[in-house]
């Protein structure tokens, strides 16, 4: 799916996708992307638009961004949500991405990461504002959390396991300025 802007969306007035079971197990929204639509969620400027306790998965093992952040989207929030993708070495696989664009005031905070290239890849023009605490990385190819050119992230209580055996060019967290 692509998420636009939402008129009225604000701080204070958020759009909230949530299970009603409090588990995100019981629900799953997933997509087997191919080279033209590679994400499973796309924010395209959506501001305020936040996934709680709900799994999100990629499905093809050759394209699965499974969330992607475009447009200088605003207020992104996922709490207490899984997000899958194969376990395959294929830098096609991303948990949260986005590059070229701005991600601000971004949470992402009690979810677990399952599987893929890398669990967060995003990059930033040094804005504030984005959260990454409390999350669990298993099985990422490449990076648990890879994160250029913002300005004073937080990232705090995160466990990653890397399952990628003999490659040297793992990196659990990488922050770049």
């Amino acid at each position: 799916i692509t998420l636009s802007s939402v008129l009225g969306a604000s701080a204070t007035d958020s759009i909230v996708f949530q299970s009603e079971s409090g588990d995100a197990a019981l629900v799953r929204l997933e997509y087997s992307a191919s080279s033209g639509n590679r994400h499973t969620v796309r924010y395209n400027g959506a501001d305020y638009i936040s996934f709680k306790q709900i799994t999100i998965k990629g499905l093809n093992s050759s394209y699965a961004n499974v969330v992607r952040l475009d447009g200088n989207s605003i207020g992104a929030q996922f709490v207490n949500c899984i997000i899958e993708m194969p376990h395959v070495a294929n830098f096609n696989l991303k948990g949260i991405s986005g590059s070229s664009s701005t991600p601000q005031d971004l949470l992402v905070s009690n979810t677990r990461f399952n599987g893929g290239y890398s669990g967060i890849e995003l990059s930033g023009s040094q804005v504030s504002g984005v959260q990454v605490s409390g999350n669990t990385f298993y099985g990422q190819y490449q990076y648990g959390v890879s994160l250029s050119s913002f300005a004073s992230p937080v990232v705090s209580g995160n466990i990653v396991t890397s399952t990628a055996g003999s490659y040297s060019g793992y990196y659990g967290f990488y922050l770049n300025d």
